[in-house]
């Protein structure tokens, strides 16, 4: 009767323990994949990455230098690749795009997009958008606000160096 009871538990404890493992483990392969197309971008500008950070389908990495930003973006439907020098940059601002909806409370609002700004110096340039978080492709944000609060005054630091 014990053993049925341990047995029971063990598979209770598998059943609750393995999507984790298997999330972590896509999660890190996902980052892999990223990080192999970040490197690409890096090497094909005779640099290397000093920082990178992912997101859902993305990176994003400043070369060891700091005068590169490599975004790289791979969903199901699209791969895009920026590359960035920084000594055409004048500033880079966080943009949170956001909408309000009714509530039975009231009014919130909802962040629809989280992008990067580039601002070129040269200003028949368009601004560079750089997108990393779509509420039309997630439905949750999963710490592109940190990214986004890191990233700028690093970014901003590299232009002043």
């Amino acid at each position: 009767m014990e053993l049925g009871t341990s047995i029971m538990g063990l598979f209770a404890i598998a059943l609750f323990v393995l999507p984790v493992v298997i999330l972590s483990k896509s999660r890190k392969n996902k980052e892999k994949e990223l990080l192999v197309g970040l490197n690409a971008m890096a090497s094909s500008s005779n640099n290397d990455i000093g920082i990178a950070d992912y997101g859902m389908e993305f990176a994003i990495g400043l070369s060891k230098s700091k005068t590169h930003v490599f975004f790289y973006k791979k969903s199901k439907t699209q791969e895009i690749r920026t590359t960035i020098l920084l000594d055409q940059v004048q500033k880079c601002v966080p943009e949170l795009t956001k909408r309000k909806i009714r509530t039975k409370n009231g009014t919130e609002s909802v962040i629809d997009k989280i992008e990067l700004l580039f601002f070129f110096k040269d200003k028949s340039l368009n601004v560079k958008r750089l997108e990393l978080f779509n509420s039309d492709e997630y439905s949750q944000i999963n710490g592109e606000i940190e990214l986004i609060e890191k990233w700028t005054p690093l970014i901003n630091g590299s232009l002043a160096a």
